[in-house]
């Protein structure tokens, strides 16, 4: 198996963006925060069912964040038998782009969002790449098979 580096180092930047955040949130809420990946809003009192539906996604979060160090470790080292890995995380990047994005609609059309309406078309984009990368990432590994 011979993935390429620069599909190895989209692959570790969105693992760092994607499940690897979700880690220092679990570790580190206020940090989070702080750095800009958590709404202002979410520690309030009317939004704790928010905040522990959040860390409830990152405790799910973390079955990927394993499945990637194993593809990336496995890859550098060119063993064919963690594409299944690669391919996990992919799959899950799209389902979790898309889910993401309907929640946070959702939410926002019935005023339960804390994320402003400002913050979301960001918020959109960066799901939209998870999805875009998910769906890429697919293909590309499947053609290593």
């Amino acid at each position: 198996m011979n993935i390429d580096i620069w599909f190895l180092l989209i692959f570790i930047l969105f693992w760092i963006l994607g499940p690897f955040s979700q880690l220092v949130q679990l570790i580190a809420p206020n940090f989070h925060k702080k750095i800009g990946f958590m709404e202002e809003k979410t520690f309030e009192p009317q939004y704790k069912w928010f905040y522990l539906e959040e860390k409830a996604i990152a405790i799910a979060d973390m079955s990927f964040l394993i499945a990637g160090i194993i593809f990336v470790i496995g890859s550098l080292l060119k063993t064919g038998w963690t594409i299944p890995f690669g391919i996990f995380v992919c799959t899950v990047y799209i389902y979790f782009g898309i889910m993401s994005i309907m929640r946070w609609i959702l939410l926002g059309k019935n005023n339960l969002s804390p994320v402003s309406k400002k913050q979301l078309p960001v918020y959109v984009i960066y799901m939209l790449l998870f999805v875009i990368f998910g769906f890429f990432g697919l293909f590309y590994l499947w053609s290593k098979v």
